[in-house]
């Protein structure tokens, strides 16, 4: 999901699967709920949370990466200023833990999904080294080969043409 907007770009938290509010109830558990598509686009449009949410829900990451009550104070005045759609559509590419929004896929398993994504991404990363290195050493050897060649055609060609 994509919400309609160009100026939001893909891989952010307004299209990330991790996207989350929770509250305390009274007896102190904690109830973690995902964002559904109409409250992202709402969220996306900059409408603010209290307006979408009840008013002891906090808009979060699952992943801990923020949460809208325990922003730093020079992001908080920024998102005071400009709207929550700036912390939202804020670019956070691989640094960050991202999984696109797939509806009624619960947060522990896109969990999951994400983390094997985030290894592939790690794996392929490795084998580019890995082919990188091989060409490389292929290169080294043909060089080799070839000085090697040069050299035994040099002694050849000297052999029988001494010097006067």
């Amino acid at each position: 999901m994509s919400i309609g907007n160009p100026h939001i770009p893909t891989q952010c938290c307004l299209n990330c699967h991790f996207l989350e509010t929770w509250h305390r109830d009274d007896s102190g558990e904690t109830w973690h709920s995902a964002v559904s598509e109409t409250e992202r686009d709402q969220l996306g449009n900059g409408e603010h949370p209290h307006v979408i949410f009840e008013q002891d829900q906090v808009l979060a990451c699952y992943k801990r990466v923020w949460d809208h009550a325990n922003l730093p104070e020079a992001t908080r005045k920024r998102v005071k200023e400009k709207g929550i759609r700036t912390l939202l559509a804020q670019r956070r590419g691989y640094s960050c833990f991202f999984y696109p929004h797939t509806p009624g896929l619960f947060l522990p398993a896109a969990s999951t999904l994400e983390r094997r994504t985030a290894d592939r991404r790690a794996a392929e990363k490795d084998r580019a080294l890995t082919r990188r290195a091989f060409r490389v050493a292929f290169a080294a050897l043909i060089v080799s080969i070839a000085a090697l060649l040069a050299n035994l055609f040099w002694n050849i060609w000297a052999h029988y043409h001494p010097y006067p």
